[in-house]
């Protein structure tokens, strides 16, 4: 080969290699390029849903996050997952299985709801949240609740005194005014008989009001189950908790307790209370009346108290399920939808404060957070409001930060966001219909307001003519003492008159009896004399008449 044929061909050999390393540099570029693509894409888009979400060479998605790339981009939020199904198994897992194993229902119920709230944005649902929370947060806040309602019944039931329950609307409104503590009917004038008060559901001025008579109710009821309630320290804790909570609504439970109380135990039960009132002071009729009404009161509440707390706990149950079950695939073939996603998007990012919340109680977060909180703590505890201070205080810990920076690594800054905007725009909505009902509330409470004070300015009326009339009536009492001490004196000095009159009577009734026992002697005497003399005074008639006769002989005989 000549030499330009040589140099012809190193240049060809040289070329060839100029150009592999271009084409390598080229693919290599390309390949970073669309690694970098895919992650921005993970960034913003999420996770795969599922491992059969392919890549459009038909490539499984979740293949191609290794552990390096799950390493960056979860970075200090815990341990990396390549799908959204798989971060919401373990949520899933977590809450559910949380849940599932609470044994007592009660303690369930308030769990589900402790969940449902970050995941709810209607209002009402909110509401029923909150009362579910507030009343079974504790065996306590169960037995108070359970105290209120029977309380709460025969307060009704009662109502029949002033011709309420002839309806059903009535009875329950008496109810639930009873239950709110607005019955101001509840005063009454006069005192009725000692041992039918509590049952009757009314009182005398110096009566406990309702919500007392509830709780003094839940506190001997749980004196047997709960030996920490002996003390009187821990009772007047007790008792000022249940003050807070008695402040709470419990619409779930009013619902569905009203509804199982039928219309005929009502009248029944309203009939048996009005045998209770006519019996009056009779106190053998009085305690059989009280008991054929607590043999037909007790059965019945306990089990209208039971299936509301069942129904509670139903729905409770099928709304929990709710958010967990959207986020799962439909149909035969377990397709994702867009819905999916927004469901999976809503979950874990509404969930990433409930997740801080317990990382938090189980000792989690740096000196700052801690410092944060204990801070939030003490605002709230000197207030009688819901723990805002707190919500907040989680709010801005790193330990929240960290948990929704998670949420967005899995579902993408671009649904993150949508869920994001979407729970702003839930409570944009919340907002009106908080103010609307404040409004409500504050319309309602101006209305029994108003007449309470109407009805204060009527005993204050009263109160004032009974305090003349009481003045007056002291005053009386005054000038009646006054007369009665004069003539006390009088009598004092009567009665020393009357003890000299006695002595000079008896004195002279002895006199007077001596003087007459002699006169006794005397007349005994002259009767003797009477009798002697008329006895003379015949000797002396007799001699006369002798005296004649022998005259007259002596006449006779003459010559």
């Amino acid at each position: 080969m000549s030499l330009l044929g040589k140099i012809l061909a190193f240049l060809n050999i040289f070329g060839a290699a100029a150009l592999i390393y271009c084409g390598t540099l080229a693919y290599a570029k390309r390949q970073s390029g669309a690694y970098a693509v895919f992650v921005c894409d993970l960034v913003l888009n999420g996770l795969p849903l599922d491992e059969g979400q392919r890549t459009p060479q038909g490539r499984p998605v979740h293949e191609l996050i290794d552990d390096k790339l799950k390493k960056d981009l979860f970075e200090q939020t815990g341990n990396g997952v390549a799908t959204q199904s798989a971060e919401v198994e373990a949520v899933r897992n977590k809450y559910r299985g949380g849940a599932d194993a609470l044994a007592d229902k009660r303690e369930q119920m308030a769990y589900q709801a402790r969940v449902l709230l970050p995941l709810t944005d209607d209002s009402l649902e909110r509401e029923w949240l909150h009362s579910t929370r507030t009343h079974l947060a504790s065996a306590r806040s169960f037995a108070l609740l359970r105290a209120l309602y029977d309380e709460s019944f025969r307060q009704a039931l009662s109502e029949v005194d002033r011709d309420v329950v002839s309806m059903r609307p009535e009875f329950e409104v008496a109810f639930r005014q009873a239950l709110r503590g607005a019955v101001l009917q509840d005063l009454q004038d006069v005192q009725d008989h000692r041992e039918l008060r509590e049952l009757r559901g009314r009182r005398g001025p110096r009566d406990p009001m309702l919500h007392d008579r509830a709780i003094a109710g839940a506190l001997a009821a749980l004196a047997k189950s709960d030996p920490t309630l002996k003390s009187e320290e821990a009772k007047a804790e007790a008792t000022k908790k249940f003050r807070e909570q008695v402040c709470q609504p419990s619409n779930p439970f009013d619902l569905n307790f009203l509804k199982a109380i039928p219309d005929a135990e009502v009248v029944k039960l309203a009939k048996s209370l009005e045998a209770v009132r006519e019996a009056g002071d009779d106190a053998v009729r009085t305690k059989a009346a009280r008991d054929e009404f607590e043999k037909g009161y007790r059965p019945l509440f306990d089990q209208a108290f039971a299936k509301a707390y069942e129904a509670q706990q139903k729905w409770l149950a099928d709304r929990f399920a709710q958010p967990f079950d959207a986020a799962e695939p439909v149909g035969p073939s377990k397709v994702y939808t867009v819905g999916q996603r927004r469901a999976i998007a809503r979950l874990l990012v509404r969930l990433a404060i409930l997740r801080a919340e317990d990382e938090l109680n189980e000792g989690g977060g740096d000196a700052k957070d801690k410092a944060l909180l204990a801070e939030a703590r003490a605002k709230d505890a000197g207030r009688k409001q819901p723990p805002t201070e707190y919500l907040d205080a989680i709010a801005k810990t790193t330990v929240y930060a960290k948990h929704l920076r998670r949420a967005q690594v899995v579902v993408g800054l671009r649904s993150a966001v949508d869920a994001v905007g979407e729970r702003a725009r839930a409570l944009q909505q919340i907002y009106p219909e908080v103010v609307r009902h404040a409004i409500e509330d504050r319309a309602e409470f101006v209305g029994d307001h108003q007449q309470l004070l109407e009805e204060i300015k009527q005993r204050s009326d009263q109160l004032d003519v009974d305090v003349a009339l009481l003045a007056r009536e002291k005053e009386l009492l005054r000038l009646h003492n006054v007369v009665v001490a004069k003539r006390t004196i009088d009598v004092d000095e009567y009665e020393m008159e009357l003890a000299g009159n006695q002595a000079e009577t008896a004195k002279s009734f002895a006199l007077l009896q001596k003087r007459a026992e002699d006169l006794y002697e005397w007349r005994i005497r002259l009767r003797d004399v009477d009798k002697n003399n008329r006895a003379s005074l015949e000797k002396i008639l007799k001699r006369e008449r002798r005296i004649r006769e022998l005259e007259k002989d002596d006449f006779r005989g003459a010559p």
